[in-house]
């Protein structure tokens, strides 16, 4: 695993496998997760196919830095009532 520095100092890890030539797949993980959901299998099998793969984990996820201090954030905009008939609801903490 290696990371990346943004000019903000953030720290973000990241993986990548497969030939550096090859055209980049970059998976991108969902809300809280971490890169390591993205199946080995799902990774070699786009190696396999001719495909550079490379997965990191978000800013506050995993090996990435992590913004405690910042609080957790809010899923909705101020102000902004989700429909009690949703199909999906915002985590509490």
């Amino acid at each position: 695993m290696t990371h990346i520095r943004t000019p903000d100092g953030i720290e973000l890890a990241y993986e990548q496998m497969g030939n550096p030539a090859d055209p980049a797949v970059i998976l991108i993980m969902g809300l809280g997760a971490q890169m390591r959901i993205w199946p080995d299998s799902l990774c070699q099998a786009l190696v396999d196919k001719g495909y550079r793969v490379v997965r990191f984990d978000n800013r506050d996820v995993g090996r990435s830095t992590q913004l405690d201090h910042h609080g957790t954030p809010a899923c909705w905009p101020p102000g902004w009532q989700p429909n009690s008939n949703a199909k999906h609801r915002c985590p509490t903490p």
